[in-house]
C-alpha cells in the first residue's frame, strides 16, 4: 500500500487551527513529512535509491544535484533540515 504524503498537509492544517503552542509545534512537523514524503517519492519515481541511514541528507542532496533549478534551490536552503535537528532552535 502506497502512503500519500501530502494528506499529512490536511493533518498541519487541522492542527494550526487549534489554539495552543503544541498543536503549532506539530503542525510544522506535519508538513515537513508531508514535503520531505512526496520528494522522496519524486526523486524515486525518476530512479534515485536511497540507502537506509541518512536518508534526509540524501534528499537534500539529490535536490542540490537536480536538473531542476527550483529543485536546487530547495536543496541548498536546507538550513531548515538543520534547524529541525536541534529541538530547541525555534525558542529562545
Amino acid at each position: 500500500m502506497s502512503f500519500n504524503w501530502l494528506f499529512y498537509l490536511n493533518v498541519a492544517n487541522y492542527l494550526l487551527s487549534q489554539r495552543s503552542e503544541e498543536y503549532w509545534r506539530s503542525a510544522v512537523s506535519r508538513a515537513y513529512y508531508a514535503v520531505f514524503g512526496a520528494v522522496r517519492g519524486i526523486l524515486q519515481s525518476q530512479g534515485t535509491q536511497f540507502k537506509s541511514d541518512n536518508i534526509h541528507r540524501q534528499v537534500i542532496n539529490q535536490l542540490k544535484r537536480h536538473k531542476n533549478p527550483t529543485a536546487q534551490q530547495i536543496g541548498v536552503s536546507d538550513g531548515h533540515y538543520q534547524n529541525r535537528r536541534n529541538p530547541g532552535y525555534c525558542c529562545p
